[in-house]
């Protein structure tokens, strides 16, 4: 089965269209699903630069590469789906820019032996992938699966990820395993991991992460598992996460294991965990680390004990007042609307802007026309009630609140050209979009 499967990547990169710089400034333009598939396929261009120029729907990864993978030939045939770019033999060392674009409906299953699985395989020290959005991926992976690169030793920045990800070992929502730096990047969705060395943003950093956040659920009977970061043996500083956590040994709301710096963080998590080792932010702190101004909301965790920083009631959570020396002019800011009134983040938030466990996330293209120029149609399943909606700018600010009822058209001839995100909420479901006004 494996030479067909090799005859069958020879035929298709010979047939394919190498995509190509078509503007001239040094990355080449990715405009389909082809393209992208050619990249994952052609490892000799793993030190180019890319670009996205347009939205991707790669639904159809989920027929790609239909073989029987595994040593039973009485069980059906199943697709393998996308490749991921860079592995750990020839990693990728160009740059990926995504220009906030939406990649939706990636799938990605385990391959034959091995180990990093998302987007990217591996990126190397060099690397920068930038801008990045993975619109409801499903990724099954076994050691080092993310969304994003399974193993990071370069720069992730401005990334988003919503949707699923399982797998054995070192699973995380942006990063599996980390030993660079992840910056400015979020997570919603569901996480999966089997064996341990789990977390919301990465499963192991020894990097760092900065004004990173997660809102997930992360379901583990093995060992480190933590709302942010399984295990960190790095820098974490400015981060929080929503989690509700089911793990074993070293627990924690916010790292499982830690060994590294932590500053200007919290978290507001539901443990459920029989291991004594568990913690609201620590399941396990070891050693004489920086933890500098860090919280977790003893309330929603139900879990009055850490090997660091400081527990505090959900009143308390949601004040300003009690994080000492955080900044709340540039990085951060709270808002009643916003995150259950919790602190977060002042970074182009544009894909989550409630807690995931409130709300049934679905991301679709649901409006038209679009660009807009004065009215925009929703194509809504939802029910003929009054719904919800909010419009939100680049840096997440809530610029529109309303009612609306299904199949009226909405007048958003007032907004400035630009992009944004819609929010529709009919009771527990949401829908989110983005558009441009012109």
């Amino acid at each position: 089965m494996k030479i067909v499967l090799i005859l069958l990547l020879t035929v298709y990169s010979i047939n394919a269209q190498i995509p190509i710089d078509t503007d001239g400034n040094g990355y080449i333009n990715i405009k389909t699903l082809k393209d992208l598939r050619w990249i994952s396929e052609n490892e000799n261009y793993w030190d180019e630069n890319f670009e996205l120029d347009n939205n991707i729907d790669a639904s159809d990864t989920k027929n790609w590469y239909i073989i029987n993978h595994d040593s039973d030939i009485n069980t059906p045939d199943s697709a393998l789906g996308f490749s991921p770019i860079g592995n750990e033999t020839i990693p990728f060392t160009g740059k990926f820019n995504g220009k906030k674009y939406e990649i939706q409906n990636l799938y990605v299953l385990r391959r034959w032996g091995g180990t990093g699985a998302g987007l990217f395989g591996r990126i190397e020290k060099q690397a920068i992938i930038e801008n990045v959005y993975l619109c409801n991926v499903d990724i099954i992976g076994s050691f080092s699966t993310a969304g994003i690169a399974g193993f990071n030793y370069g720069l992730v920045s401005n990334c988003y990820v919503v949707g699923r990800i399982e797998g054995t070992a070192g699973v995380g929502g942006i990063i599996g395993s980390n030993r660079g730096e992840v910056i400015k990047c979020g997570f919603t969705g569901d996480l999966i991991c089997t064996a341990g060395f789990g977390g919301g943003i990465a499963g192991a950093s020894y990097g760092g992460l900065s004004q990173s956040y997660s809102l997930v659920n992360i379901i583990s009977n093995g060992i480190n598992i933590g709302g942010l970061s399984g295990t960190n043996e790095g820098e974490i500083t400015n981060c929080f996460t929503h989690s509700e956590i089911s793990g074993g040994k070293y627990t924690g709301g916010f790292v499982g294991f830690n060994v590294g710096k932590i500053t200007n963080s919290y978290c507001k998590s539901k443990i459920e965990s029989e291991d004594e080792d568990t913690g609201g932010f620590f399941g396990k702190n070891y050693g004489d680390n920086e933890l500098i101004n860090i919280y977790w909301d003893l309330e929603v965790s139900k879990v009055k004990n850490s090997n660091g920083g400081k527990g505090r009631t959900t009143m308390e959570m949601k004040s300003k007042i009690n994080y000492e020396e955080w900044d709340f002019e540039s990085i951060w800011n709270i808002d009643p609307k916003l995150y259950d009134g919790y602190p977060y983040l002042q970074i182009p938030d544009l894909l989550t802007t409630v807690s995931v466990n409130e709300f049934e996330l679905k991301t679709l293209n649901f409006i038209y026309p679009n660009p807009v120029k004065s009215e925009i149609n929703l194509k809504l399943n939802f029910s003929d009630s009054n719904m919800e909606i909010q419009i939100f700018n680049l840096n997440g600010k809530l610029i529109f609140d309303q009612e609306y009822k299904s199949n009226t058209p909405l007048d958003l001839s007032h907004l400035k050209n630009g992009i944004y995100t819609i929010m529709v909420k009919d009771g527990n479901k949401y829908l989110i979009d983005r558009f441009i006004k012109e």
